[in-house]
């Protein structure tokens, strides 16, 4: 079993997309999508102390939870190793070691509308705009994203004069983190990260019983 110079493609995304990345992009493709006076996205509640955010239709996005994600049956407690290049020049052996981590979160958007009929309008519209572009979202670097739930919220605390309703989802996301091994033999950084993942795999000598001796 050879691992040298291979990437293992199940831990592997297109980019890497960490929470900032995920919400930037949604802002974008609302607007893209809707035009950019289709409402408000934003991280904030309304408020009526806040007239500049008492605009409505808008979508506020939560972060509920984030944690270490699954790969396959295993939880990434930490950053492992996914790739690594070499970026010196005229022949210098200069190497970005690259490692990710998959992360869970849930996410959660309030969407408010000036009566039920444009709050709901919006909700599906939302939903809808989730699924069209779920592909270009995970070309960017999202693993899944999973709706878990929709429901219309009852009572406010600014008044009645509008709606909310609720859309959670679970959305796994992976971060890249970039370390620099300047002036390495190449052979070293084979090994140290070759080391790491047959470690991992169970396949080192010393791992396999039938290997050991008495």
């Amino acid at each position: 079993m050879v691992y040298l110079n291979k990437t293992d493609e199940r831990t592997r995304a297109n980019e890497s997309m960490n929470t900032s990345k995920f919400t930037d992009l949604l802002f974008i493709l609302l607007k893209k999508a809707w035009g950019d006076d289709w409402g408000v996205f934003t991280d904030s509640h309304p408020t009526m102390n806040d007239p500049k955010n008492f605009k409505f239709p808008q979508i506020v996005y939560e972060l509920k939870m984030l944690q270490p994600g699954s790969l396959g049956s295993n939880k990434e407690i930490k950053p492992r190793f996914r790739d690594y290049t070499n970026t010196g020049v005229n022949g210098e052996k200069e190497y970005i070691r690259e490692k990710g981590q998959t992360m869970d979160c849930t996410y959660r958007f309030y969407v408010y509308g000036n009566s039920n009929l444009e709050a709901e309008n919006l909700t599906l519209n939302f939903l809808d705009l989730i699924g069209l572009y779920t592909g270009y979202l995970k070309s960017k670097g999202l693993k899944e994203i999973i709706l878990s739930g929709v429901e219309k919220k009852d009572g406010n605390s600014v008044g009645d004069a509008y709606t909310v309703y609720l859309i959670q989802y679970d959305v796994q996301l992976e971060f890249f983190f970039n370390e620099r091994v300047a002036h390495l033999e190449e052979i070293e950084v084979k090994v140290e990260d070759t080391y790491s993942k047959w470690k991992d795999d169970g396949s080192l000598p010393s791992q396999n019983d039938k290997n050991k001796t008495e």
